[in-house]
């Protein structure tokens, strides 16, 4: 132990090392053993900031959508502001097939913070799942004037304006975009 520190001062930093090492594990590919130093990090200090919303990132991937929604309600107890925590629960309910909760959600984080394109290709996919067409092409294209390469937003749009009543010149522009930037991935992936 670091000269002068005591043991209690030393368990207060032990969190944050927790908590960083399941973000490390994380962005490594480890969901294992970042929920093992995320859950341990809880431990310690359930009230840390960004913390259950690690974790539900992790149950995310992991497809555990009932524990990532029991995360993301926790991060909302802390932080009933959080656009990340309505994020992940609108992309929880999409999973489970629930899209007017999905929709919900993800109005709530893109009211919380409008410059979200996950929020709204989320919002998207709800909306057109409830078949709201023109509704969720706005999403969809709201998404793409922040992230244009996002890839499902230009699948999806090509798919709803080939519909009847749609935009066939915008739904050929879309695939088109959709085929070049996949093709485009591939050849990265290759090299």
């Amino acid at each position: 132990k670091p000269e002068g520190e005591t043991p209690a001062e030393i368990s207060k930093e032990r969190p944050w090392a927790d908590l960083l090492m399941g973000i490390i594990h994380f962005e490594e590919g480890d969901m294992d053993a970042a929920l093992a130093s995320l859950l341990k990090a809880e431990s310690y200090d359930p009230r840390l900031p960004d913390l259950h919303l690690r974790i539900g990132e992790v149950y995310l991937r992991q497809r555990h959508s009932d524990d990532a929604e029991r995360a993301f309600l926790r991060a909302l107890e802390i932080d009933g502001d959080s656009p990340a925590a309505h994020l992940g629960l609108a992309m929880v309910h999409l999973r489970k097939r629930r899209n007017e909760e999905a929709a919900e959600q993800a109005l709530q984080a893109v009211g919380l913070q409008h410059f979200l394109p996950m929020g709204h290709f989320y919002l998207g996919v709800a909306l057109a799942r409830l078949g709201h067409r023109e509704r969720s092409a706005l999403a969809f294209e709201t998404s793409l004037t922040m992230l244009p390469g996002l890839l499902a937003a230009h699948r999806w749009l090509a798919a709803l304006y080939q519909q009847a009543g749609g935009n066939p010149e915008k739904a050929a522009r879309h695939r088109e975009i959709y085929l070049q930037m996949r093709r485009r991935r591939e050849v990265k992936a290759q090299a």
